[in-house]
């Protein structure tokens, strides 16, 4: 059976419902304004060994049954569609929306459904026995169970349900449980997020936002059903709340232990080391002819000409030696006395440390420097 109309009304008039199925029968449902069913079953379609049912692009309200399915409800029935609808103030025992049990797939797609309530269980969709659910850019706002799942109960389904691309707001129920669900769902997730597969889901939360992944652990896949996601931020990074991939610490900053939850968990490499790297295990200790006096450095300060550092891992430019007098050195960052140039014979140099041949002086004339490397002139 198929029924269209752009924007023809049903009106159960707060008596009557609006479909009976049986029999292998389907009903698609499209353009309508389906307004005041009211039945002890599915207060617009029940549905009792039926075929599918199908309600597309539909505007639904002051629907009610007196015990289950506010608008549909499904026994030993195939499909139960639900796409592009605005759902507003239905309501019945179980399943303010959708009952369906020991029946096919329900799907709610690009919809809006609000202020629909259940006194027992399922403010929306209350499913038993069936095939799975399938929930779709769907926005979901103040619905209410009186004892739980404000939104949805799922119970011993055959197949995992997915939900995409939907928020959840506002929804209310005696035990604070917006979702109580026996039979695994699928979330679409971005990365970094999370959300359990199973269990009892409250307050408010969307998806694909989800719950994010915990300080100190990153979520790089899809599909993610713990607050550790996939695992414990790696070494030489950080992983703050909701992190997808990790950060690596700065330059100057180590992190040997995984589990980082923030740059400020970081470590600044001591004095007398350095790491040059984003992302390091360890620093680095300065090579000889360097130092660092400072924490937290990405490069260690060459050692001052004039002379040389020969220990390595230097925190202090304190380990700098002079050339000896008779010698010099331009250069900065020397680590060994062989780095140290002699006076010229003929010239000598009492000066300790010094960067220039300009402190070896010609000597007098009567004295002279038959060697290199000479401190004084010997008189002749």
């Amino acid at each position: 059976v198929a029924s269209s109309g752009e924007g023809a009304t049903l009106d159960g008039k707060g008596g009557t419902g609006l479909f009976y199925l049986d029999g292998g029968c389907s009903l698609t449902l499209r353009g309508l304004l389906l307004v005041n069913g009211r039945a002890y079953h599915g207060g617009v379609v029940e549905a009792i060994y039926a075929g599918d049912v199908e309600i597309i692009d539909s505007t639904i309200r002051d629907c009610r049954a007196d015990d289950d399915g506010g608008v549909v409800y499904a026994w030993n029935s195939g499909a139960v569609s639900l796409t592009g609808l605005t759902v507003t103030s239905c309501s019945a025992l179980n399943g303010g929306v959708v009952y369906a049990a020991y029946s096919g797939a329900v799907s709610l797609i690009g919809s809006i459904v609000a202020s629909c309530s259940a006194v027992y269980y399922g403010g929306v969709v209350c499913e038993y026995y069936s095939d799975s659910l399938s929930v779709a850019g769907v926005a979901l706002i103040d619905n209410r169970a009186i004892n739980t799942g404000s939104v949805l109960y799922l119970r011993n389904l055959d197949q995992r349900s997915s939900i995409s691309n939907a928020s959840f707001t506002g929804n209310t129920a005696g035990d604070g449980k917006t979702i109580q669900a026996d039979s695994p769902l699928d979330w679409d997730c971005h990365l970094g997020r999370w959300m359990p597969s199973q269990g009892q889901f409250l307050g408010d939360f969307s998806a694909p936002k989800c719950y994010p992944c915990s300080a100190g652990y990153y979520g790089n896949t899809s599909g993610l059903a713990e607050a550790s996601c996939s695992g414990q931020c790696i070494r030489g990074h950080f992983c703050e709340k909701g992190t997808a991939v990790p950060e690596p610490c700065p330059s100057g900053t180590h992190m040997p232990a995984a589990g980082a939850a923030s740059e400020e968990s970081c470590i600044p490499c001591a004095p007398g080391q350095h790491q040059p790297l984003a992302g390091g295990e360890e620093c680095l200790p300065c090579a000889a002819g360097s130092f660092t006096a400072s924490v937290g450095l990405a490069a260690c300060d060459p050692c001052p000409g004039g002379g040389y550092c020969e220990e390595a891992g230097a925190a202090t430019s304190m380990v700098w030696e002079p050339c000896p007098a008779g010698s010099f050195n331009p250069s900065n960052g020397s680590s060994s006395s062989a780095a140290c140039e002699l006076c010229p014979a003929g010239t000598a140099s009492a000066t300790r440390g010094a960067e220039s041949s300009e402190t070896c002086v010609p000597c007098r004339p009567g004295t002279v420097a038959a060697a290199a490397g000479l401190s004084e002139c010997a008189s002749c």
